[in-house]
């Protein structure tokens, strides 16, 4: 706990650099504490090597850290080319200390691709039943056994088999669907509808007969048009089934685009957090801008939901349910408050009040904006002003607000503008998660009330008082971000990535390449104090008293 307050505080100090330093130095300590205790455990003896010679298992390890590209994971980071050129021998020990090296090199690649895999470092007791069975099933057990991965690991094969192939025959670049320059709709002609109808029958799309004459496959009828209204709900798109500019952007999409795609959201799922979650809990899947409830493992409700804009994101975290909020006040929270309401205030707070509705607090009480003067009040004495709106008609928390504590001041809650539901591109808030159905989430969070009916619940709305009903138990809520999910068919859809978090994502496994060969540089470089026991010994043996001559 001490370790990670100090990484926390050298970061905001010195910036991210000394952060991922410790955290690296951090990691080097953890596989030390491992290795060693492993070795201990079996009295010091080898895993991979015997005497001059590698054992079988050592010659079949790199076939198996070579698996770590079905899982989005580059070989490269657990030294794989050097092992092999080792085996090959080419680079084959040639001192007992090389053999040393060589032995726990395979063995911190091993525990690095596990670690990977589980999401986390693993312990020394993992990494001793690991090597004490098979190796392989083992590794299989550590990853997510959720559909959506295994979907995802699919994905992933039949996406480098194409890259591959393309790169065999000299592409650079998929030749693309194009419709000309004006936009495409039902009714029109064109002989790319027969590769749109193929890309569009997993959206319900129907197949043609083979002997369907040319002038109906090239026809972009109705059907197809239903076929691509769905397509284009899934991906956040105003599902009109015109064919434009945008459309045209995700159907075009390259196989190496989606091949980052799919590894970004492959160690997303990796993540510990997303592999144990409670029987019933609710999860706002922000990038697809939809929520589910689930109870006791089941799927009980499922709605469309608004997600923070990009420019005021919805944090992805996890809290717990406290409770519902019936007949809300909206206190302004800080962000509108900055970034929109102040600004009114001081330029035409009649304005803000005409449009918001809004109470204005100066000085602990409620004050006329019109009869100050804003633009005279120093940025310290505005940021004292609060802004509200009492419950009722009009409020932009409409009826219902979840009670979650979290440091964002997010939270899910009605709305007084239902009509954004109706678009496809649903990134439209401040940051707080605006429900479709708050009726049906309500009654879904207070099932869990003992004592409590839907009756209540509509006798206090029909009242108009703010009330806040408590819940005993609480429920879990996880807000997560993945641009990969299922869609009511079953299909694997790869969304649009409307936070641009997708690269970074990707981009941190590229790096994290380098500094597992860093790390693993740093372990050889305490191969004496892991695998010679003598020596520790001799380093650690208390001291011996003896006479002095003095």
């Amino acid at each position: 706990m001490i370790r990670r307050i100090l990484l926390f505080v050298l970061a905001c100090a010195f910036g991210l650099t000394v952060m991922q330093k410790l955290a690296r130095a951090e990691e080097v300590d953890q596989a030390f504490e491992v290795l060693h205790s492993f070795y201990a455990e079996r009295n010091y003896s080898p895993v991979w090597t015997n005497e001059d010679r590698f054992t079988n298992r050592g010659r079949a390890l790199p076939a198996i850290l070579a698996g770590a590209a079905a899982h989005g994971l580059d070989p490269e980071a657990y030294s794989l080319a050097h092992m092999v050129a080792m085996l090959d021998g080419k680079g084959t020990p040639d001192t007992e200390k090389s053999w040393q090296e060589a032995e726990l090199l395979m063995s911190y690649a091993l525990w690095r691709y596990a670690g990977d895999l589980m999401g986390q470092a693993i312990d020394t007791e993992t990494f001793s039943s690991l090597i004490d069975g098979d190796i392989e099933d083992n590794l299989q057990a550590l990853g997510p056994n959720q559909p959506l991965y295994a979907a995802l690991k699919s994905r992933l094969t039949e996406l480098d088999h194409i890259i591959a192939n393309e790169n065999l025959a000299g592409v650079t670049e998929a030749p693309k669907i194009e419709f000309g320059k004006r936009g495409f709709k039902p009714g029109m002609s064109h002989p790319n509808v027969v590769q749109l109808r193929k890309l569009m029958q997993p959206f319900g799309a129907p197949e043609l007969p083979e002997a369907e004459d040319e002038a109906r496959k090239q026809l972009y009828d109705e059907t197809l048009a239903k076929a691509v209204g769905r397509f284009q709900q899934e991906y956040g798109l105003k599902s009109d089934g015109s064919i434009g500019p945008e459309t045209l952007k995700i159907l075009n999409r390259d196989p190496r685009t989606l091949r980052r795609q799919v590894v970004a959201n492959m160690q997303r799922l990796r993540e510990p957090h997303r592999r144990l979650r409670e029987e019933t809990r609710i999860e706002v899947s922000i990038a697809r801008f939809w929520l589910t409830g689930y109870e006791n493992g089941q799927e009980a409700i499922s709605m469309p939901v608004i997600v923070g804009k990009p420019a005021r994101q919805t944090i992805s975290f996890r809290t717990e349910i406290s409770g519902v909020r019936l007949n809300p006040a909206w206190h302004v929270p800080p962000t509108i408050k900055k970034q929109d309401f102040l600004p009114m205030l001081v330029k035409d707070p009649a304005k803000l009040v005409r449009m918001h509705g809004v109470k204005v607090v100066h000085g602990g009480r409620s004050v006329d904006p019109t009869a100050v003067e804003w633009a005279k009040m120093t940025p310290r004495e505005l940021s004292q002003v609060g802004f509200w709106r009492p419950a009722g008609d009009g409020n932009p928390l409409g009826r219902y607000r979840v009670i979650m504590e979290n440091p964002y001041d997010i939270y899910l809650h009605d709305t007084n503008h239902p009509d954004l539901f109706e678009g496809s591109m649903r990134a439209q808030s401040s940051g707080c998660v605006r429900v479709s159905k708050p009726q049906e989430l309500t009654e879904f969070l207070l099932r869990q009330k003992p004592g409590w009916t839907p009756q209540k619940t509509e006798e206090i709305i029909k009242s108009g008082r703010t009330f806040d009903v408590v819940m005993e138990n609480k429920i879990p809520i996880y807000l997560d971000y993945m641009t990969a999910w299922f869609n009511s068919l079953g299909q694997v859809i790869l969304g649009t990535d409307v936070y641009g978090l997708d690269a970074p994502r990707y981009d941190g496994l590229v790096k994290h390449v380098l500094t597992t060969q860093r790390n693993a540089q740093k372990i050889l470089e305490r191969v004496t104090d892991i695998l010679s026991p003598d020596l520790q010994e001799a380093h650690h043996r208390d001291p011996v008293l003896t006479q002095s001559t003095n």
